[in-house]
């Protein structure tokens, strides 16, 4: 993705509006699945860091990580509240069990290799640890790509089977998953690590 992507998040009335629906939709599984006291977030794909200022923002005791691949998008963050780092998904830059809390919000359709992304997943969550997790729908996804709305830049979508399955086999369990509704055609999904 290019910088553009941040300009249109920030200019673009509608890409606002979903872009808050979708904070909104987090951090209310984040309110459902938090442990009370002291605990570590870590956003996995986190780009500017909006969605975790905006978390910040209605939690300010927790601790907030970043994770980024493109150090462009990191490197507009405005929020130094968070601790953003550059990284891939595959081979987190953190210790093992470490967070209470990861979020992967439209993210994991982008990592080449989701097997490996799912198990550093597990790998860096503490253990009764929580996921959230929003993926696109699949049938969206290929419409608004065939309709040029947007680019097939995916290299997968995932249906609630393909994605509970990717992540039983890296050790997560899937306590709750249900599509949002319109305008945002995405799953959240919130997995535990047992």
């Amino acid at each position: 993705m290019e910088l553009s992507y941040i300009e249109r998040r920030r200019n673009n009335r509608f890409a606002r509006y979903k872009l808050l629906r979708r904070n909104q939709a987090v951090y209310d599984a984040v309110l459902r699945y938090i442990r009370p006291g002291p605990a570590r977030v870590l956003d996995i794909g986190a780009c500017d860091g909006r969605m975790l200022s905006y978390i910040k923002d209605r939690l300010p005791e927790l601790d907030c990580y970043g994770l980024e691949p493109q150090p462009e998008f990191a490197a507009v963050c405005l929020d130094r509240r968070l601790k953003l780092s550059e990284g891939r998904a595959e081979s987190m830059p953190f210790p093992d069990n470490f967070f209470n809390l990861a979020l992967l919000s439209l993210v994991l359709e982008h990592v080449e290799d989701d097997t490996a992304c799912v198990k550093e997943l597990r790998r860096v969550l503490k253990e009764g640890g929580c996921a959230v997790i929003l993926t696109v729908a699949p049938l969206w996804e290929r419409m608004a790509a065939l309709m040029g709305i947007k680019k097939a830049d995916h290299f997968r979508n995932y249906g609630y089977k393909s994605l509970k399955s990717l992540l039983e086999q890296a050790g997560l369990k899937v306590k709750y998953s249900m599509p949002l509704p319109f305008p945002l055609f995405y799953r959240l999904t919130i997995a535990e690590k047992w």
